[in-house]
């Protein structure tokens, strides 16, 4: 018994001690400006994906309505302060739309942010509540004082509250 594991011992050394000499990495050149074929435009690809059809339609509806039963839930949940986080496989934009539609559009002030954007500062989208609350941008000195405008506005319209939609596809 001791015999099999000095030699499975030496099996591993000798195989660590055979792929760490130092080569080369394995990395090729081959990049996608080498293919024969040029690449497709953004027109092409969207022309071209809608043409699939997809399989599986009838599912997603049903997943669809399921999310759309727990909407109250999620509304009482954002009303006791919480956040609502969708997370998996797969776009959740339509389930957050419909969301949106049907309990926060014309009942709530919101702002959609649309995708991730690394230049998308505290005050553009302080602004753009301030539009939707105001009708019109409103600036301040500072976010703090602007945050506090934006929570006075709210507390005087009672029953109201502000909710930010963003997601990231």
């Amino acid at each position: 018994m001791f015999v099999c594991f000095l030699l499975q011992d030496e099996l591993l050394d000798d195989y660590f001690t055979s792929h760490s000499v130092s080569k080369s990495p394995a990395t090729s050149d081959n990049t996608l400006d080498k293919l024969a074929m040029p690449r497709l435009d953004q027109q092409t690809i969207a022309a071209s994906l809608l043409s699939v059809r997809c399989h599986y339609e009838k599912e997603k509806a049903v997943l669809l309505d399921s999310y759309a039963q727990l909407f109250d839930m999620w509304m009482l949940q954002m009303k006791e302060g919480f956040s609502i986080l969708l997370y998996g496989f797969g776009s959740k934009r339509s389930v957050i739309e419909q969301f949106r539609k049907d309990r926060l559009k014309d009942r709530h002030y919101h702002v959609v942010v649309n995708g991730f954007f690394p230049d998308l500062t505290l005050k553009q989208l302080l602004s753009q509540i301030s539009i939707g609350l105001f009708g019109e941008a409103v600036s301040c000195s500072n976010p703090v004082s602007f945050c506090q405008m934006i929570k006075d506005a709210l507390d005087r319209r009672r029953g109201q509250s502000l909710h930010v939609v963003k997601w990231m596809d």
